[in-house]
């Protein structure tokens, strides 16, 4: 693993770090809440690396960021209150769960999936310059807590460093809950983890 500091030199850093995702490969990198794990969002043999640096059990789907709302209606389904929240949160710390358009279904696996367009500069701009939806799971063990620095990324995988390409170093995080996520799939629409963007279950009842 090569750890890139941010700081510096951040166009040409950030061009290495797509080609990684381009190449089925698995990065470290920031989000506006902790240090994510991203791969190709499309590519099965990546996102197997991620679940078993993790130490994750596959049957907890992850989430993923897309580069610009034009993606994210290029792979996901929204209805009117979908768009309303993503236009009102978007970029932010807001996940919707959508409906998978049906010609990329196998492509992702699921039928519907979590969808965030973050507004960390960076995750953003990895997602658009790799042209599709990177994984955005935080940097942990399983049951352990999110990494807020490169520190206690490399702690967490002294031992898997080799199975990770780049370590995107921001520097320490501060702290923050991690996204709301919101299942836009059922109806009322559901709060399934109440995060930083606070959304009540009355008002998505109310505009539903």
């Amino acid at each position: 693993m090569i750890k890139l500091d941010l700081k510096i030199g951040l166009e040409q850093k950030l061009k290495k770090m797509a080609a990684f995702l381009a190449e089925g490969k698995v990065i470290v990198y920031p989000t506006e809440t902790v240090y994510g794990l991203g791969c190709d969002a499309t590519n099965k043999e990546a996102i197997g690396k991620i679940y078993w640096i993790k130490e994750r059990d596959e049957s907890k789907q992850l989430l993923v960021l897309v580069g610009s709302r034009a993606m994210s209606e290029k792979y996901f389904e929204f209805d009117k209150l979908s768009r309303r929240l993503a236009k009102k949160y978007w970029p932010g710390a807001l996940t919707l769960i959508l409906p998978v358009r049906p010609e990329f279904r196998q492509v992702f696996g699921y039928d519907k999936v979590g969808v965030r367009l973050s507004s960390n500069p960076v995750a953003t701009s990895l997602s658009r310059r790799l042209g599709r939806p990177i994984t955005s799971t935080s940097v942990n063990l399983s049951g352990q807590p999110a990494a807020l620095t490169s520190a206690q990324v490399l702690s967490y995988f002294a031992d898997k460093l080799d199975s990770i390409a780049a370590l995107a170093d921001s520097g320490e995080l501060e702290f923050s809950p991690g996204s709301t996520i919101i299942d836009m799939t059922v109806s009322p629409a559901k709060i399934v983890r109440q995060g930083r963007v606070e959304v009540s279950e009355k008002l998505l009842a109310m505009q539903a």
